[in-house]
């Protein structure tokens, strides 16, 4: 099994192609496929630590791939220690990071406070700085396309998702003479049905 993988993961090349050009190929000496059925489930193995030096600051994570999340929940009175004790998770992730080959991207931070109206008119917004980066606290974040409100409404992702489906609508009508009696029966049940 390990020389499998091994097979899968050494002696790899890459190549750019560009306007009808191509670079000189490099071989690769990191990294895992990308568009590879293993490739996310490799990387999830080996940054599994991340998860570790979250729980042991009592803050919760959430990995798909390279994307990572940390959230933590605090009553209003606490939120300053809360904030410190997010940002020395942060700091020992990128500790772990750097050791491994692996870049926190500080410019794709981002932070959102969550709570009703009431709780976050009384919270404290100030910006959070994280290697260089000031970070100020957005009313909307996107989570793997899915955007979330601090009120966690959810209306935002929901006009998203309305105005995608009624724009494939249109582009669907402008093709529909095109289209078999059978073709237009499948679309229709493909949209009924989901």
């Amino acid at each position: 099994m390990l020389a499998w993988l091994s097979s899968f993961l050494m002696d790899r090349t890459q190549v750019v192609a560009f306007g009808g050009n191509k670079s000189t190929l490099r071989r690769l000496l990191y990294g895992v496929p990308q568009g590879s059925v293993l490739g996310p489930l490799l990387f999830a193995l080996y940054s599994a630590d991340v998860i570790r030096i979250a729980a042991k600051h009592g803050v919760f994570i959430h990995a798909y791939a390279d994307d990572l999340q940390t959230y933590i929940s605090c009553a209003e009175s606490d939120q300053n220690t809360t904030t410190s004790r997010l940002l020395t998770v942060v700091s020992d992730i990128d500790s772990w990071m750097s050791s491994n080959r692996l870049k926190l991207n500080a410019g794709k931070t981002e932070v959102a406070l969550l709570g009703t109206r009431q709780l976050l008119a009384k919270l404290n917004m100030s910006p959070l700085q994280i290697k260089n980066q000031v970070i100020m606290p957005l009313e909307k974040v996107c989570d793997l396309g899915v955007i979330i409100d601090s009120k966690l409404t959810m209306e935002s992702y929901t006009d998203s998702v309305a105005r995608s489906c009624f724009y494939q609508l249109r582009q669907l009508r402008s093709i529909q003479r095109s289209l078999t009696t059978d073709a237009r029966c499948t679309l229709v049940t493909a949209f009924v049905a989901n």
